[in-house]
């Protein structure tokens, strides 16, 4: 009766994983908290992502910057460990081919929230 209980557990957890990792799947926007040129103004910056794979914890997605310096299309990798997604860009981007872009967020239901590079993010579905 015990193996049959744990087993069902078991079931249950794998189960609720695979359907945490297929809800991650899709199409996010929102924005980053920078700072202008001079650093004295405070600005909100576009931000989307759009998480297209995940498998075995190994996330692949593309973001979108809309930052005039970095503006651009980044494609993206990394993990999922928990509720905690790390991803960053498998190649530079921007306008001059020099900015990246590195993501830490904390999945929260339909929302992620955490840093780009040293700015607070938001992002919802």
């Amino acid at each position: 009766m015990r193996g049959k209980i744990l087993g069902g557990v078991l079931v249950l957890w794998i189960a609720s994983a695979a359907f945490a990792q297929q809800t991650l799947l899709g199409k996010y926007s929102g924005s980053y908290s920078a700072t202008t040129f001079s650093g004295s103004n405070p600005i909100e910056v576009r931000l989307t992502l759009d998480i297209t794979s995940l498998e075995d914890g190994i996330v692949k997605g593309k973001g979108m910057n809309y930052s005039r310096p970095c503006y651009g299309e980044y494609p993206l990798e990394g993990i999922l460990k928990g509720n905690e997604l790390k991803l960053d860009a498998t190649r530079k981007g921007g306008p001059a081919g020099d900015c990246g872009m590195s993501l830490r967020l904390t999945v929260d239901g339909n929302k992620l929230v955490g840093t780009m590079g040293k700015w607070n993010a938001r992002l919802s579905k």
